[in-house]
């Protein structure tokens, strides 16, 4: 083979995109790569070493198996995060010490929650630092790396940042605590669903805005539920100009200002169908209700994930 010719080959799309419906590099580019976001306390050296990651996500359209080594080299990038950081602290370090140990050490600059986090990334940095031959994870891991970028992100936060942004989810979590499990009515882009429950999983203040990613889940209907498509799927919104009241909760769509109006109902007919609601989550097998909220749980993951990689600034 010539070297023409070698390059021509590594210059080919890997054959796999086709598998996965990507049919030219600027789409693939636009639905597979994660580019940093970082916010103005992330170091400088921090967020070139990200772009490297941007890169080999890019290769990966030759080569498909570059996705893993785009996605090792981000776990480097966190563990490296957390050695700038104790410098930065001015703690003092005696010889070898491991990820877990410097963790632990930052634990008390940081909150009991976060550090609880970063030790599930440090899991996933042992995972790709001591691979197996032939290990390929592929694109199960692009969710994963907005994860690693928004753990690099609260490395560099000030502890008084991280527990204004914990203190707003627990606040906003106990004023909607009635909310969980009721009757209500949701009014959004002009259109009336009924929901049972609604709850916020993470919030973010950024510039003096609050914002909250919130879940709202729909009652089932009439339809008897007896596969994992029978469910119905839950909203899944932004929300920011948030205002909770005793019977339900207003506020805005952080994308698009939509306004959502939501109160609770004592309608009779409604009522009816709430009653049919909780009749069917009763009647559904263990094993098909446990799949479902398994499935549930993972988008919920990546809803929350997408979330706090969005506010980064």
């Amino acid at each position: 083979m010539t070297e023409k010719e070698q390059i021509s080959e590594f210059l080919q799309p890997d054959t796999i995109w086709e598998v996965f419906g990507i049919n030219s590099q600027e789409e693939f580019i636009e639905k597979f790569i994660t580019k940093g976001k970082f916010h103005k306390n992330v170091p400088e050296t921090i967020q070139k070493d990200f772009k490297l990651v941007e890169r080999l996500q890019f290769y990966s359209y030759y080569n498909y198996p570059l996705i893993d080594e785009a996605f090792g080299k981000s776990t480097r990038i966190f563990e490296a995060s957390i050695s700038l950081k104790i410098k930065a602290l001015g703690i003092e370090k005696k010889g070898f010490e491991s990820l877990s140990s410097k963790i632990k050490r930052l634990e008390k600059f940081s909150s009991n929650e976060l550090y609880k986090q970063w030790l599930h990334s440090k899991e996933l940095r042992n995972i790709f630092a001591h691979c197996e031959a032939g290990q390929l994870m592929g694109i199960t891991l692009l969710k994963a790396f907005k994860h690693i970028n928004n753990m690099i992100n609260t490395i560099f936060l000030k502890q008084e940042e991280i527990v204004k942004k914990e203190h707003s989810l627990k606040k906003i979590a106990s004023e909607s605590e009635h909310l969980k499990k009721g009757l209500f009515i949701l009014e959004y882009k002009s259109n009336l669903y009924l929901i049972w429950s609604m709850i916020p999983y993470t919030s973010s203040i950024n510039n003096g805005v609050e914002k909250s990613f919130w879940v709202f889940h729909p009652v089932y209907g009439e339809k008897q539920i007896k596969e994992l498509s029978d469910f119905p799927s839950p909203f899944k919104l932004n929300l920011m100009n948030l205002k909770i009241y005793e019977n339900g909760l207003s506020a805005s769509e952080s994308e698009t200002n939509e306004i959502i109006e939501i109160r609770s109902t004592n309608n009779v007919e409604l009522i009816e169908k709430y009653d049919l609601h909780n009749k069917q989550m009763i009647d559904i097998g263990l094993d098909l209700k446990q799949k479902y909220w398994l499935i549930l749980e993972n988008e919920l993951n990546k809803g929350v994930t997408e979330f706090i990689y969005n506010t980064w600034e």
